[in-house]
């Protein structure tokens, strides 16, 4: 039983680690996306509502 409560705190941990994971990725691309909108004439607050 011991080794079962283990086992899912560790799944735990690894869902939390993974959604911090998926944020990160989310706010790198959405850096990216201003960065590539700001050199090309492009309306930004469109990016804004896509990543919003």
């Amino acid at each position: 039983m011991e080794l079962f409560g283990m086992f899912f705190r560790l799944k735990v941990q690894a869902i939390m680690l993974h959604k911090n994971l998926a944020r990160e990725h989310v706010k790198n691309c959405f850096l990216i996306a201003t960065k590539a909108a700001s050199s090309v004439p492009f309306p930004t607050p469109f990016l804004q509502v896509i990543f919003g």
